[in-house]
């Protein structure tokens, strides 16, 4: 079976959704699937044309031409889409809907018609899918919807309630890395952020949480892990803090180097301030058995069950960070239950198989040929 894989950025290019891709997507090929990928350019340089993988990537000025509204542009664009729609000729489209890249799928469908299945990876609370708009076409197109989340896909459903019994959700899954954990370190405790260094992901309360901890833990230290246009003004609180060196900014880590660094640490900490559709960073930590603290919304409370592999603060609250931070240092067995259960459940609940099982059947149940 032929899979469409529309995304707004692939691999090199380092977030959530890419990284599911890089483990999903080949898993599904190992079972028959053949995918052609189409997305944006990103931030990483990456030729227009490559194979990752065996799968053929399209990458395309989608975001340029939708930003400057040029007609010209844009009917080029969807030339291009319609040739290779044509020419893979997909049993069955999978759309992340993300960024600007839907569009030009909505505008290319009868090029070659083929059943969607679209997976919402964002945070669409308060946002109407009204007839008139984008998301709210897509929607309404969709052969079927999925949420990362149960907390995503109910946000997806206040637009189109109709559609509740052609959804499901679909939790993300990664294999679970080689590399056995190693024992939290309180003796020097060392507070791990991951992310793109934006200012949704919150980083500088998970700074001033750690500025109000140093004083009674001054053996501890902070990464800020990641790279991202507010890393300057990151850097500059951090100093304004008095942090010093305590706290380390790495850097974009290549992804064999994620799981080590992870390793290293007694804690991750997820501050975001707007509703993470799943937080994939609080998956990672739980498979190195390190217990997480993150805000209490959108799907991490589905990802980091409260009290069991983690705390949940509310969000913004830079002193329940902080305080959450405290606990976790000054109950050490605590810390460590918290992680083996966390590891436990990345294990069972969030396992690759588990992700691409469910990939695997809605796309058989989907795909064209599976109707006709």
């Amino acid at each position: 079976m032929k899979i469409l894989y529309w995304t707004s950025l692939y691999w090199p290019d380092a977030g959530g959704i890419e990284v599911l891709a890089l483990e999903t997507l080949p898993a599904l090929r190992e079972r028959g699937y053949e995918f052609t990928v189409i997305a944006n350019f990103g931030n990483q340089p990456a030729p227009a044309y490559c194979e990752q993988n065996g799968i053929p990537v399209h990458r395309l000025p989608f975001l340029p031409a939708f930003l400057s509204r040029n007609i010209r542009e844009q009917m080029e664009l969807q030339k291009r889409v319609a040739a290779i729609k044509s020419s893979f000729a997909p049993d069955l489209v999978h759309l992340n809907f993300v960024g600007h890249p839907p569009y030009f799928h909505l505008r290319t469908q009868k090029a070659y018609p083929a059943p969607t299945l679209m997976v919402a990876h964002s945070d669409f609370s308060g946002i109407r899918g009204t007839p008139d708009t984008i998301f709210g076409q897509c929607l309404r197109s969709a052969d079927w919807i999925c949420g990362v989340s149960r907390a995503t896909l109910d946000d997806v459903m206040v637009s189109v309630p109709e559609k509740a019994e052609r959804s499901s959700v679909i939790y993300n899954g990664l294999a679970m890395p080689t590399l056995p954990p190693t024992p939290l370190p309180f003796e020097t405790p060392h507070i791990l952020c991951m992310g793109r260094l934006s200012e949704e992901k919150g980083f500088d309360i998970a700074l001033r949480a750690f500025a109000r901890q140093l004083e009674r833990h001054p053996l501890a230290r902070m990464s800020v892990v990641g790279e991202g246009h507010i890393r300057p003004d990151l850097e500059a609180l951090s100093a304004e803090l008095g942090l010093g060196q305590s706290v380390v900014f790495t850097g974009r880590l290549e992804r064999e180097a994620i799981a080590p660094m992870i390793n290293t640490a007694t804690m991750v900490v997820v501050p975001s301030r707007y509703r993470e559709p799943f937080a994939l960073v609080a998956l990672e930590a739980a498979q190195m058995a390190r217990p997480v603290i993150a805000t209490r919304w959108g799907g991490l409370p589905e990802n980091v069950a409260e009290g069991e592999s983690g705390l949940l603060v509310e969000n913004e609250n830079v002193g329940a960070f902080a305080d959450a931070m405290g606990y976790l240092l000054e109950n050490p067995d605590v810390a460590r239950s918290m992680g083996k259960r966390g590891r436990e459940r990345a294990r069972d609940v969030f396992g690759l198989k588990n992700c691409v099982d469910a990939y695997d059947a809605l796309y058989q149940q989907l795909g064209r040929k599976s109707g006709d």
